[in-house]
């Protein structure tokens, strides 16, 4: 009999220590959801390509949103309410109110994202495409006015201005050759192909000038770099290394342009060739069953 007990305190022993770790796992995820729940509180912003948001999560578990998506000949505003929380390590967003498009909507109004990471000053997403996010946690207008000094130092520093005009200068150049090669354009017609030209120089000049991208990349480099990363980029562009990077910096990128071209052009033509191939073999088989057929084979 008390061999029997022993087993059974064991097996009970057992038990509880299971119970134990499940609770102390359990605590654990709970610890950390709060964690990352109080890191999360605050006002945020990103900027993805043309669209520009902020985002406040508030410590009641309401959340609002603001962005607007930049098209070239207009601004369209956007707005979101709603609750918010952080569960399993994840952001759930539950709109109550916004003007998006019901067809852009998420499925049952709510926004799940994974939380890779939360700091003091940078929020990183993923969503359940797997495409990640970063946010970066707005600042006091002292603060942002310091960091938008650092921003526009290390644009001096690495030449930027220089190095994006020379990219929309070949872009636009780009731009008209493709124009002019336009078969719907009047060739014959002097007079009436200059006039397109130089309207179209004027709506292409309109986009493709760096006071039009400035507060763009002000916008990108701000929510990418923090204030110590930008210091230290400072420094390194005003070392003599620094200074060769940033004056084969053109050369650099165009020389990388052109592999990459080069390389689209030979996936284009081995791709253009394998689905010949495919082709003419599916056409194969069709034809050898038909030949069966006729055949009586």
């Amino acid at each position: 009999m008390r061999h029997n007990n022993s087993k059974s305190y064991g097996f009970l022993f057992i038990l509880s220590y299971l119970v134990f770790l499940n609770t102390c796992a359990a605590k654990a995820e709970n610890d950390i959801d709060l964690y990352l729940r109080q890191k999360t509180i605050g006002t945020w912003k990103t900027h993805e390509g043309f669209f520009i948001a902020e985002t406040t999560y508030s410590a009641d578990g309401t959340f609002e949103g603001e962005g607007i998506i930049n098209l070239p000949d207009n601004k369209l505003p956007m707005f979101v309410k709603g609750k918010w929380e952080v569960t399993d390590g994840y952001l759930i967003e539950i709109i109550e109110e916004t003007d998006i498009p019901e067809e852009l909507l998420p499925y049952n109004n709510e926004f799940i994202d994974k939380i890779e990471s939360v700091s003091k000053d940078r929020l990183i997403r993923i969503d359940e495409k797997g495409e990640r996010s970063v946010y970066t946690r707005k600042l006091s207008p002292e603060l942002e006015k310091k960091h938008l000094q650092l921003v526009n130092e290390y644009f001096k520093a690495v030449g930027i201005k220089k190095f994006t005009n020379k990219l929309l200068k070949d872009e636009k150049e780009k731009i008209f050759e493709n124009f002019k090669k336009d078969n719907t354009i009047p060739q014959n017609d002097k007079l009436e192909l200059e006039k397109l030209l130089r309207e179209t120089r004027e709506i292409v000049e309109k986009y493709m000038r760096w006071e039009n991208v400035k507060q763009s990349y002000i916008s990108i480099y701000s929510d990418i770099y923090s204030d110590e990363e930008l210091k230290a980029l400072i420094k390194f562009y005003h070392t003599p290394l620094g200074k060769k990077v940033r004056d084969n910096m053109i050369e650099l990128t165009q020389k990388t342009k052109i592999l990459v071209e080069q390389q689209q052009l030979f996936a284009t033509a081995e791709l253009a060739k394998f689905i010949a191939d495919y082709i003419n073999e599916k056409i194969q088989e069709e034809n050898q069953k038909e030949n069966s057929k006729r055949n009586g084979t």
